[in-house]
């Protein structure tokens, strides 16, 4: 059986591990320098808080990518479902134009074509209307319309 020894002054110390010639408390490793235990800890806490302090530092950085990669997976989420979005709409498309060149396309309810092109007409005539009236442009004839075109075209070229 072992006795423990003081790590000072290498004398036999009793269970309570303070030594009674040189008084040391030798629950606490050597450290050779001869400074006392107390500063020796206090120095040892202050690095240990300096060493926290950049750790939290750090993870605040960590917080800050987490915060950035939870934004980009949901940016990711959301272009997957455009992109699915988009395929759907690709084959609808291929679909419209096989059945547009094989004529098989029809409209529900679909009118005429004489009837589409009154309706057309109609829409047309009524468009020139408020043009005329919102820029206060005189009715003309077609004759008129091209004689304006031409003098047009001639004061242009000059």
């Amino acid at each position: 059986m072992s006795q423990p020894t003081c790590c000072w002054c290498k004398r036999f110390i009793p269970r309570s591990r303070r030594c009674t010639f040189c008084g040391i408390d030798n629950g606490l490793p050597p450290d050779g320098s001869g400074r006392p235990r107390s500063l020796l800890l206090k120095s040892s806490l202050t690095a240990l808080n300096n060493k926290f302090a950049s750790f939290e530092s750090g993870l605040g950085f960590v917080d800050r990518l987490e915060l950035k990669l939870d934004a980009l997976s949901a940016k990711m989420a959301g272009l997957a479902s455009l992109s699915g979005r988009q395929a759907a709409l690709e084959q609808c498309y291929i679909r419209l134009e096989k059945a547009v060149s094989t004529g098989r396309v029809a409209a529900a309810g679909a009118a005429p074509p004489d009837v589409l092109t009154a309706r057309f007409e109609h829409l047309m005539t009524k468009q020139r209307d408020h043009e005329l009236i919102i820029f206060g442009l005189p009715k003309m004839t077609s004759g008129e319309r091209m004689e304006a075109v031409l003098l047009i075209v001639r004061l242009v070229h000059r």
